[in-house]
């Protein structure tokens, strides 16, 4: 499998043993680049002996305080869900997310796939970082998986992909669609929000959900550098007009 620029994201595990598993799982599928955000249990020698050959990949381990921190430099981050929470972001099975992480990916993207802890799975405002909503297809009566199984459904149906794609044609940089990397995306929300209370559309004392929905709204867009910039730019605009 060629070099993919994908990350897995463990937020929050409490189990140090899954940290070994998901380590193992990787390894299994060519991949490397593991972080943690808050484990409750880390360095683990439980977790080392349960990674069995690929103590390697916990080697490389990075750690973060959030997960705004462990996606900044991302330009695609999918999230793994079991269900919706509030409102409908887009959503896809596990063959079509991974399928479409290793196309990102191959186009020279930073991928992320996000890992909720195992006792309730990633919180909403994890879930609206996140650019796609993953799901894996299994038993209706029962379709709950451990965090080391799913990591492993996935991990391969990225290396299914990439067996399937091979290497994709070099599109010449020039032609490629540039994506802002999560960390500008988020400065610029911060913006947005500045912008609509400066003209008041929004009221700091009843926020509602109006930045959620155009949150969603931007997420389904996919919007590109260039496009991000013409928004700031515009937000830009309307913070220099006088307040009403």
């Amino acid at each position: 499998m060629s070099h993919l620029s994908v990350r897995v994201v463990m937020v929050r595990t409490f189990q140090s043993e899954n940290i070994g598993a998901v380590a193992r799982a990787m390894k299994n599928m060519g991949l490397n680049d593991l972080v943690l955000v808050a484990p409750r249990d880390w360095p683990s020698d439980v977790a080392r002996n349960r990674a069995a050959g690929a103590v390697d990949v916990l080697d490389n381990i990075a750690l973060a305080d959030s997960v705004e921190e462990a996606i900044a430099d991302c330009h695609w981050v999918v999230a793994t869900s079991a269900r919706r929470r509030g409102y409908e972001w887009p959503m896809s099975n596990a063959r079509q997310s991974m399928s479409e992480a290793y196309r990102r990916s191959q186009e020279g993207q930073q991928v992320a796939i996000l890992l909720g802890p195992e006792r309730s799975g990633l919180d909403s405002d994890s879930l609206r970082l996140c650019d796609q909503h993953c799901y894996i297809s299994a038993n209706p009566d029962y379709p709950v998986l451990n965090v080391a199984q799913a990591a492993q459904v996935l991990t391969y149906e990225l290396y299914q992909a990439s067996e399937a794609g091979g290497e994709l044609p070099e599109t010449p940089d020039s032609n490629r669609p540039r994506y802002p990397k999560h960390e500008a995306v988020e400065h610029f929300y911060q913006h947005l929000e500045s912008a609509l209370t400066h003209i008041g559309f929004l009221r700091p004392e009843h926020p509602g959900d109006t930045l959620v929905k155009l949150r969603r709204l931007l997420t389904k867009a996919q919007i590109e550098d260039s496009e991000l910039n013409m928004l700031r730019g515009i937000l830009s605009a309307i913070e220099r007009l006088e307040r009403p």
